[in-house]
């Protein structure tokens, strides 16, 4: 596990009800309900389509073990105390439990719901979208110190290409042993001028990488 070094500018926060504070976690006396409890709350705003509801695995399962130190067992338990304090709503109908925020909207579908009235997706276990990595980050932890002339590049090559193909490239340098940023704008250039390269097709790793080393793009990554 990495040393936490902070939040940063590209943070979402997630909305905690005041009631929570206020009624609710006083009443929680283990550890582990108050890390299922904060969990939940984390994966039921966070939905992408706002639907406060998921399904009993999405809460128990590998993703939730591993996000909260703590095992199926005492996941399921910390689900209960949540219900029994009017944190979460909870039902059961044809095999398949879900939990609900005990807000107006999970009220409105749990109602709906039992009387067969709404249908929840088929899945409701996806997990909230990650923030998009931040480039200076990823240069520093991943290449070296930033100085005032990287940051300018940095700052060009953000507005010029997905930060996705960014982050890419720089996981590719560092796989390569070759911490340059022109390195990483060479693979990048490339992409630009004949099409993003799947992850397929960068298989044969010396071909894929005599490709940046060599021919046009060679000056970019000369040290």
């Amino acid at each position: 596990m990495t040393d936490f070094q902070g939040f940063d500018s590209q943070e979402t926060f997630v909305p905690v009800p005041q009631s929570f504070f206020l009624h609710l976690l006083p009443r929680l006396q283990r550890v582990e309900d108050i890390k299922t409890a904060l969990y939940a709350l984390w994966r039921l705003q966070s939905r992408p389509d706002n639907l406060p509801a998921l399904d009993e695995e999405a809460l128990t399962g590998p993703e939730a073990q591993a996000a909260s130190g703590l095992d199926a067992a005492a996941l399921g338990r910390g689900l209960q105390a949540a219900v029994a304090i009017g944190l979460l709503l909870t039902a059961s109908r044809e095999g398949r439990r879900l939990y609900l925020l005990n807000s107006p909207r999970g009220r409105l579908l749990l109602a709906s719901w039992q009387r067969g009235q709404w249908t929840p997706p088929d899945r409701l276990d996806d997990l909230p979208p990650q923030p998009r990595p931040n480039i200076y980050r990823l240069y520093e932890e991943h290449i070296g110190p930033l100085s005032p002339l990287i940051a300018d590049a940095l700052r060009d090559a953000e507005a010029a290409y997905p930060a996705p193909w960014i982050a890419e490239a720089i996981e590719i340098a560092v796989k390569r042993n070759v911490r340059h940023w022109r390195y990483v704008e060479a693979i990048l250039k490339r992409w630009k001028e004949e099409g993003h390269v799947s992850q397929q097709d960068r298989q044969n790793h010396s071909e894929t990488d005599s490709r940046y080393r060599k021919g046009k793009f060679a000056d970019f990554i000369e040290s």
